[in-house]
């Protein structure tokens, strides 16, 4: 009997021997990447936000709520003049959640949107990114709802990828609420 205690000490020491190297070696690893990953995620948006308003030459951040689907955003200027704004989402989709960076003109209006990073299913949910998909938001405002026949606010799904294209109408009603306010103001 003592013999079997003896084992199950060891084989616990060894246990935890091996899961506190493990721990510090990501912990190290973490170190290393985690400003490089937040420089490199940096470099995603801003590059979203000059695709989406090229005339832009500046872009503001002001102040919003944040919520469960919007982080931050920004008025796009040119100049003085404010040419319109951009709001970061990242509603969740199928395989987690869909980063993106939505334009929205000075009258409440989707320019476009741009995907900055998803998990979603190769060839299905990564198609909210193809300009077919993406073409169907230009012009539309709130709220936007996916439909079988597309209308004035409806735009159609991506066969076989629902739950991407919920998840991308979600980010962009969540957007198109964000700066709905700044629309109304003027500013």
């Amino acid at each position: 009997m003592q013999k079997i205690k003896n084992e199950i000490v060891r084989l616990g020491l060894i246990l935890f021997i091996i899961t506190a190297i493990s721990g510090f070696a990501l912990a190290f690893v973490n170190d290393l990447t985690e400003n490089r990953i937040a420089e490199n995620s940096t470099k995603a948006k801003n590059e979203a936000m000059r695709t989406i308003f090229a005339e832009a030459e500046t872009f503001e951040k002001f102040e919003i709520q944040p919520n469960e689907i919007v982080s931050e955003a920004y008025e796009a200027k040119k100049g003085e003049e404010t040419i319109g704004y951009v709001v970061s989402a990242s509603p969740s989709g199928y395989g987690g959640p869909i980063e993106m960076m939505i334009g929205i003109d000075k009258e409440g209006k989707i320019t476009d949107y741009q995907v900055t990073s998803l998990s979603e299913t190769p060839g299905l949910g990564t198609r909210v990114k193809d300009d077919e998909f993406k073409g169907q938001f230009k012009g539309k405002s709130y709220p936007v709802e996916l439909t079988k026949i597309p209308s004035e606010n409806k735009v159609t799904a991506i066969s076989g990828a629902t739950i991407s294209s919920n998840a991308v109408v979600k980010g962009i009603n969540a957007a198109l609420e964000t700066a709905q306010t700044k629309v109304q103001g003027g500013r």
